[in-house]
């Protein structure tokens, strides 16, 4: 009886050990270590001892239940055998957070699982295809079910699929900057890169170089669109005429549209961008190559940050300078209609 008494005391006392500290459960007697309803109990009142419990109690699916329900994860450390069971996997397909856990570390055998892999699509935005199988990310239907839930499902899909333009012009529809994971081919074409720059400008910098140096299409892309002129082509950046007539466009959307944030936001971004320090071997550009009539038309727009107006007026006051010292307007007012 005294016996019997004396271990139940020690047992109490390593529960009341690792109550408060998971790490504990290193220092508390073998037996206990060895025993699953002293593990079960244990994991009932701190689940942060799981880490620390040896591995077969880790293979337990009640208790590795329990602890991966309080985080998951630690499905990272359960079984390999516990990893490759779907039904305890899909057990933890219940909020975003366990479902990327779940996806993130079961095994290998159930990623070309169609049965997991939609049932996660029901409870997460995230972009699931990246857990799953070359067959998955190869299956244009199933493809498609996801990007309708998260189009940068499409960042993840086969080589073949990377050249479907149905799934590429879906995908960059909804983000242009998804133009990153078309095929090489598709990012010389110059209906999906317009469509793309038209709604994302910064995707215009996964284009194809042969499109970024593409005197024409640029030019007649700036029309429609903002163009980030820190990824024109090498052969453009330096060409001062394009560099002009991206700063025209941007300026007549502003007095055609109005000064709003997104507007005044890509001019500001250009005119830091061209006179930065950080461009100067990009860009052949200077204060005196900007072409009068975006000078005259600069004077009255106001940008939001202090930064952009010093820049707005050191500008004009160059230009109106270089007149006032007999400099000829070596610039015509070419096309000064908005």
């Amino acid at each position: 009886m005294g016996l019997f008494n004396n271990k139940e005391k020690q047992r109490e006392k390593a529960l009341e050990k690792i109550k408060s500290f998971g790490e504990h459960f290193t220092d508390i007697p073998e037996e206990f270590k060895n025993d699953r309803d002293f593990n079960l109990e244990a994991i009932k009142i701190n689940k942060s001892i799981f880490p620390f419990i040896n591995k077969e109690f880790r293979a337990d699916r009640e208790i590795a239940s329990i602890a991966c329900i309080y985080k998951s994860s630690y499905l990272d450390i359960i079984s390999d055998d516990l990893k490759k069971d779907k039904d305890f996997i899909m057990g933890f397909l219940y909020d975003s957070s366990s479902t990327i856990s779940a996806l993130s570390y079961m095994d290998n055998t159930l990623r070309s699982d169609k049965e997991i892999f939609e049932e996660a699509l029901l409870r997460t935005r995230e972009p699931i295809l990246k857990f799953a199988s070359d067959d998955l990310r190869d299956d244009k239907d199933f493809v498609l079910k996801t990007m309708q839930k998260n189009p940068s499902n499409f960042l993840y899909v086969s080589d073949r699929l990377k050249d479907d333009k149905e799934l590429a012009f879906f995908a960059i529809e909804k983000d242009g900057k998804l133009l990153e994971g078309v095929s090489d081919n598709l990012k010389n074409n110059k209906e999906l890169v317009s469509k793309a720059v038209k709604e994302s400008r910064f995707s215009i910098k996964y284009a194809s170089e042969e499109l970024r140096d593409d005197k024409e299409f640029i030019l007649n892309l700036s029309e429609e669109s903002h163009i980030v002129v820190d990824y024109l082509g090498d052969n453009l950046s330096k060409d001062n005429e394009v560099i002009n007539k991206v700063l025209f466009n941007d300026i007549k959307r502003i007095v055609n549209e109005g000064s709003t944030d997104k507007n005044l936001s890509n001019l500001g971004y250009n005119l830091d961008s061209i006179f930065s320090d950080d461009f100067k071997d990009k860009f052949n550009f200077k204060m005196t190559d900007i072409d009068l009539r975006n000078v005259e038309l600069l004077k009255d727009i106001n940008f939001e940050d202090a930064k952009t107006n010093s820049l707005r007026d050191s500008i004009v006051e160059n230009y109106e300078k270089n007149l006032e010292n007999g400099v000829s307007k070596n610039k015509e007012i070419e096309d000064f209609q908005l």
